[in-house]
């Protein structure tokens, strides 16, 4: 619920900018301890700052991922921009510091994902290899029981409230 919210409202973004917003979602729940408008700024920050970096002709996707061996529920957002230069790395979810001139924000989306993130015991990763853009993964520990959601894979959880996906 909460990817199908945030894809919605960033289309209009990314067809001003001529960038593919792509959705890759599991097709059945992901259930985390997490508050929706958190998840939701959080998503939206990550996906603005993907459409920021990703030139006219480029590619964003939103991808729902679960790791069954470790019980996670991973968001990635994945774009085919310039990347990140590994200098900057280090420094990227610090407040207020911000990537690059001329660009448009405050500097504190980032440090706001990965607060989120902690927040509801959570963790982010980036991964950027030089000129092939960039991807930030948010995993979280997957709540309710270990049963087998229609058409999952084995371990995959599910419940009937609280949708990640």
């Amino acid at each position: 619920m909460v990817m199908q919210l945030a894809l919605q409202r960033a289309q209009t973004q990314a067809q001003a900018q001529g960038v593919e917003l792509q959705p890759a979602l599991v097709p059945y729940p992901l259930l985390i301890q997490a508050e929706e408008e958190s998840l939701h700024q959080m998503t939206m920050h990550l996906i603005s700052n993907a459409l920021q970096f990703t030139p006219s002709g480029g590619r964003v996707v939103l991808r729902t991922e679960l790791d069954a061996m470790e019980y996670l529920a991973r968001l990635c957002v994945e774009d085919n921009g310039p990347g990140i230069p590994p200098e900057v790395l280090p420094r990227l979810f610090d407040r207020l510091y911000q990537v690059g001139t001329g660009r448009e924000g405050s500097g504190l989306g980032l440090e706001l994902v990965r607060r989120v993130a902690e927040t509801f015991g959570g963790s982010i990763k980036v991964t950027s290899p030089p000129g092939t853009g960039a991807r930030f993964c948010v995993s979280f520990p997957c709540t309710g029981p270990r049963w087998r959601a229609p058409n999952a894979p084995n371990g995959a959880p599910g419940n009937r409230s609280g949708r990640f996906s």
